[in-house]
Formats: C-alpha cells, structure tokens, sequence
C-alpha cells in the first residue's frame, strides 16, 4: 500500500508545497487574460457532479493591514484521493484558463495521499462558476449563485480598490450562510428552502 503511494506522489510530484503551488498559480495567471471557449457540455455536466459531490465552496477568514478590516476570500476546492479524477478536473481548468493550485496532504504511511485543486482568484471564479451552475443542485447551487453575484460585482471594479462597507457586509453574509448550509444535517422545508 506504501508503495502505491510513493508511485501515486512520484506520478504528481507537481502536487507539491504551497511554494510550488504558487509559483504554477503566478504561471497560469499569465493566461487567463486570452480568449477561452465554451466548456463542452459533457465537461461542464461532468465536472458539476465532482464539484457536487468531492468539491466545496468555501471562503477564508483574513486580516487586510491595509484599511484594518477583516475579510473573506471565497474559493472553490476538490479534493480527491483519485489522481485521475483530478488530472482531468486540471485538464478542464487548463482549457478554461483557470487560475489553480495543486496541493498534497501528508497523510499516515498507509493511507493513499489525498489531492486538492483550489480556485480561489475572483477571475477564475467568475469563469468556472457559470459554466457549472445550470448542473449544480440543492445547496451548492444556492453557495455558487451568491459567491458569483458577489464575485461578479467586485470583478467590475479596479484592481485592488478598497471594499466598500456593503461589500464588507455581503462577504459576512455569505460566510455566514456557507456556515450554515456546510454543516451536515441542515433541514429541508417542505416547500424546499431550508430552516436556518
């Protein structure tokens, strides 16, 4: 079993540490400004069920020195133990020109390493996110919507300008609904919306 993980990092040693990761994140950067196609819908249907059922979206807690203000920056995650699922999830990012980065987790000896993709660029979320959406379902679908909104609304504004007080508020009221709907056993109304 040792041996099969040792192959499994040997075959993606390009999952490596978060220097790596960020040096492939400042490469792929370079090529998201280039025109991209549509994702084939086989892809996109695809890659929906992954990120429903593997993946998560979720945001980071962090401290701006620059205004003194807390806040949240949302990112898309998959993670998998199946280096083939992953390869074609980053074969598909490629084709979108999405910003990523690839991490591995040191596990114990006899546990399979696990992988994770993350997304956590507001370009590359307003990219991805549309394209999956329409096959997204239940309480991702609802998390996808709002971190678009979101994201799209910030995308429209110069590059790093200050927050506005709404969008500091907006990014505490999607943190606070992931909370919410991440947790197991959230329940469904009849009508289907949730009881929070």
């Amino acid at each position: 079993m040792a041996a099969r993980s040792r192959a499994a990092l040997k075959k993606h040693r390009n999952f490596g540490n978060k220097r790596t990761a960020m040096r492939q994140a400042k490469r792929s950067e370079n090529k998201i400004g280039r025109a991209v196609m549509p994702l084939p819908i086989e892809d996109a249907a695809w890659l929906a069920g992954i990120v429903d059922g593997e993946g998560c979206l979720t945001s980071s807690k962090g401290f701006d020195r620059r205004d003194g203000v807390t806040r949240y920056q949302f990112r898309l995650v998959i993670s998998n133990c199946d280096t083939d699922i992953l390869d074609r999830t980053q074969k598909i990012f490629e084709a979108l020109r999405i910003r990523f980065y690839k991490l591995a987790s040191k596990r114990a000896p006899n546990e399979r390493p696990l992988f994770t993709l993350t997304v956590a660029s507001i370009k590359s979320l307003t990219r991805i996110l549309p394209e999956i959406l329409n096959y997204l379902t239940g309480r991702k679908k609802l998390l996808a919507e709002m971190m678009l909104a979101y994201c799209e609304g910030r995308l429209n504004k110069p590059e790093h300008s200050n927050y506005t007080e709404a969008e500091i508020i907006t990014q505490y009221f999607i943190r606070s609904v992931m909370a919410c709907l991440n947790r197991r056993g959230v329940p469904i109304t009849e009508e289907g919306g949730w009881e929070l």
